[in-house]
């Protein structure tokens, strides 16, 4: 058995650089679902195409300041992807040319990929859909995978869910309880030890990117021989403001530290 620590997922750099006007394509697009909604933080809101059409593709120019790397793209579940072969494209000039990641996923489910060459930082992208159809989706994430070195102390940290109900008591004591939506995953993330250096700088980051109206995406601590099969990558939000601490004992030690609290509630939008 291994252990994998957590893995966040905050930048969305088409949302973030590219935005609508850095999105275009071609073919023609359903005036219902916009491509407004590749950038849309919902997953409820989709992007489609008008009709089925080979060579559909989705054009992204992150702008002439964008300097980031991008080693992931994620396609969250709800998809109409199944058995369609999908290539990322990524250069430095347009049109892009370069495959940076190919995919074809079998089921609706979460698409999460890695992106190859994530040393270079590429100004045009292009997701090109090689299988015939009127593709739909509700965000293409261009993203880059933050790891922590050191892990959150997992002894008590919560790992559950919560349902979404309203429940009558009648004088009689009859209770009518109705489900009112899907329950949620919550975690807390608790780290104790002192954050410093570069852990310190990701922590820092996650929480003032999102703050406490933008998701973002995890791959929980893994246990298996092979990582990343425990669970799927999730969509989170900060279910309360990110808890943050000094955690120098000694106030003149030069460098400074910080004790962390991240409680997570799954974003269903």
């Amino acid at each position: 058995m291994s252990y994998r620590g957590i893995q966040v997922y905050y930048s969305h750099f088409i949302r973030d650089f590219a935005g609508i006007a850095g999105l275009s394509s071609l073919n023609a697009v359903d005036s219902d679902f916009p491509l407004d909604n590749l950038i849309d933080d919902r997953q409820t809101r989709q992007f489609k195409f008008d009709q089925s059409q080979s060579n559909h593709y989705v054009d992204i120019d992150m702008g002439s300041t964008f300097a980031d790397f991008v080693d992931t793209i994620i396609i969250p579940a709800g998809h109409t992807l199944s058995g369609v072969a999908c290539d990322l494209l990524g250069d430095t000039t347009h049109p892009p040319t370069n495959s940076r990641a190919t995919f074809n996923h079998g089921d609706t489910t979460i698409i999460k990929e890695t992106v190859s060459d994530a040393g270079t930082s590429y100004r045009y992208w292009r997701l090109h859909f090689n299988t015939n159809g009127a593709h739909a989706m509700a965000q293409i994430v261009l993203s880059f995978k933050k790891v922590f070195d050191n892990g959150f102390v997992m002894v008590g940290a919560r790992d559950s869910f919560v349902h979404s109900f309203n429940r009558f008591e009648q004088p009689s004591g009859v209770s009518v309880t109705l489900k009112t939506g899907l329950r949620r995953r919550v975690s807390s993330l608790p780290f104790k030890h002192p954050v410093e250096t570069t852990d310190l700088t990701i922590a820092k980051a996650w929480a003032s990117t999102c703050e406490m109206h933008r998701p973002f995406y995890i791959d929980r601590p893994s246990f298996s021989a092979t990582p990343n099969i425990d669970d799927p990558t999730l969509h989170f939000k900060f279910a309360t403001d990110p808890d943050e601490a000094w955690g120098t004992k000694v106030p003149n030690s030069e460098v400074e530290k910080k004790a962390f609290t991240f409680d997570l509630i799954e974003s269903v939008d």
